[in-house]
């Protein structure tokens, strides 16, 4: 942990918790940590090793064996580059909560994430980037919200107003039969790839769609339908997307570049491709942190007649 300019090393995560105050860093290492709830009420920022196995030397990706909970006193704080099990802007009672300005990035959520309790939030300012969602997300209603290069393994519901999803993955349970979106008002939906087979939304209307790529094939009658579609493209087999993904959920085996010759390539809103490896500065390749990663270690076997012992560690300093 770092806290005003000093470097303290904590065995455990209860007592590296508790000695953490207003403003500080946590570094989870590579491993799983049984912390049960936790409570943010303060400005943290916790940072792990990745939550991919598969871009770390040692095979061990940072995961909180919990669920974290934003109340009253948490603005400005960082999730980044680690795993763990549920995310909630409420108290472990359930009661609403003013949170904003907080950022969940290149992390895995395993379970549900809920933006508030109850309807309407009051958590604003809130942006997610590049994390992989394996539950579902319940907005309620929450204003300035923004997903921007995620994966969403389930469905999104409860959004009105002042929410923008882009370049997203978008994909749901039921084996595709359910709509990724649903209980959406007034929300802009640019440069994402749907790949259910249904209408990417219920129970939605006054929602704008761009240039998104849309497996299912629709034909959208502007005359009837609630929402407003512009430059979407409609009815893009799966196969003619992803340069390798087998279907199911999150792999990340799966290489979810488009393929050269897919519709999405140079055709978002913003001249970059749709989906998470477009924008300006697309998806993290393996959701690495952006902190310096160890990428070699090795530990000699003897110690020298000095008493010294031999180490040898290498680490790669990231970009972003």
């Amino acid at each position: 942990m770092q806290s005003n300019g000093n470097a303290t090393f904590f065995t455990d995560w209860a007592s590296a918790w508790e000695a953490t105050q207003d403003g500080d860093t946590i570094y989870l290492p590579g491993g799983t940590f049984a912390t049960g709830n936790i409570v943010i009420d303060r400005k943290v920022t916790i940072i792990g090793v990745g939550h991919d196995a598969t871009q770390t030397h040692d095979g061990l990706f940072s995961h909180l064996n919990g669920s974290i909970f934003f109340v009253e006193g948490s603005d400005e704080s960082l999730l980044h580059g680690f795993q763990f099990t549920g995310l909630f802007f409420n108290t472990t009672f359930s009661v609403n909560q003013a949170v904003s300005n907080v950022t969940i990035s290149r992390c895995r959520i395993t379970a549900s994430t809920r933006i508030g309790h109850t309807k309407p939030s009051l958590a604003q300012h809130i942006l997610f980037e590049e994390n992989v969602f394996g539950g579902t997300i319940h907005g309620r209603d929450a204003q300035q919200i923004q997903f921007v290069k995620n994966i969403f393994n389930e469905r999104v519901y409860e959004f009105n107003g002042y929410a923008v999803f882009t370049n997203n993955i978008f994909s749901s349970t039921g084996g595709g039969i359910y709509a990724p979106l649903q209980q959406m008002h007034n929300v802009f939906v640019q440069n994402n790839i749907f790949r259910t087979t249904t209408y990417p939304l219920t129970n939605s209307e006054n929602n704008l769609l761009k240039n998104n790529i849309i497996v299912a094939n629709l034909t959208i009658n502007p005359q009837t339908d609630l929402n407003t579609w512009v430059g979407n493209f409609f009815n893009q087999p799966l196969a003619e997307v992803f340069v390798n993904f087998s279907g199911g959920a999150f792999n990340p085996e799966h290489d979810y570049h488009l393929l050269p010759t897919s519709v999405g390539v140079n055709a978002g809103t913003d001249g970059f491709d749709i989906g998470i490896y477009g924008t300006a500065v697309p998806y993290k390749e393996g959701a690495v942190p952006f902190n310096p990663q160890i990428t070699f270690e090795q530990v000699s076997g003897q110690t020298y007649d000095e008493g010294n012992i031999e180490v040898q560690v290498n680490v790669s300093a990231q970009e972003r």
